[in-house]
């Protein structure tokens, strides 16, 4: 979905909310589906304040009348831990992903993708206030579920770079481009990554990196058109 056609999702919840009300009652669990959407669109557009009000009111829904281990829930528990991350209110995000993470693990296999994403957030959210045993702990719990390989080495990228260690950093940052890594984005604008901007061997992985893409997207511009 695009930026612009996010006004049009967030009034289609809000619609849909309203009729959902009236047909199902308050405590249907289509009504808290659509509470999350509309809170997972409205963290999207920046509008965390909403999104959180609508995020709380899926979770009360779900925790009366879901079993207290379902997915669903946990979804839910996570949802709310991104939002919160993205707030910058730190110790809340940590308490929802790891209260969604409780459930995940009794609910998937150790190496599932919602454990590594859990893992991961936890993991950053323990960087921004400098935790970093409980950090290192959270990527080496990702990194074990073998679920990205690139955002594992970018994980440990961050981490060294706070930790004031470039080399390791930078070490990192090359397997994870190796392995598929290629958020140039991230690259270019995290503070995290200001200790290792001016570093020759980071120049040299940027350049090497744009490149890359840069022919990438020659190469899908060559590409035949199907016709219909």
């Amino acid at each position: 979905m695009s930026l612009s056609n996010y006004p049009q999702a967030i009034e289609f919840f809000k619609k849909a909310i309203s009729i959902r009300k009236q047909v199902f009652g308050s405590l249907h669990p289509t009504l808290a589906n659509s509470y999350s959407s509309l809170g997972i669109v409205q963290h999207r557009t920046g509008r965390y304040v909403e999104g959180i009000e609508s995020l709380s009111k899926a979770i009360v829904i779900h925790e009366h009348i879901l079993d207290s281990l379902h997915p669903d829930l946990a979804l839910s528990y996570y949802n709310m831990g991104v939002i919160m991350f993205m707030s910058k209110e730190y110790s809340k995000a940590i308490f929802f992903l790891k209260k969604a993470l409780v459930i995940q693990e009794q609910s998937h296999s150790s190496t599932h993708p919602y454990i590594a994403l859990s893992y991961g957030s936890i993991g950053l959210t323990y960087l921004k206030v400098h935790q970093f045993l409980e950090a290192k702990t959270a990527f080496s719990k990702y990194e074990q579920t073998k679920y990205d390989l690139g955002y594992a080495h970018r994980n440990w990228t961050l981490y060294h770079a706070l930790q004031n260690q470039p080399n390791q950093a930078l070490d990192h940052l090359k397997k994870a481009i190796q392995e598929g890594y290629n958020d140039l984005e991230e690259l270019q604008d995290s503070k995290t990554l200001d200790p290792l901007r001016e570093h020759p061997k980071f120049k040299k992985l940027i350049k090497q990196l744009k490149t890359k893409q840069a022919k990438a997207v020659r190469a899908n511009g060559n590409l035949p058109h199907h016709t219909q």
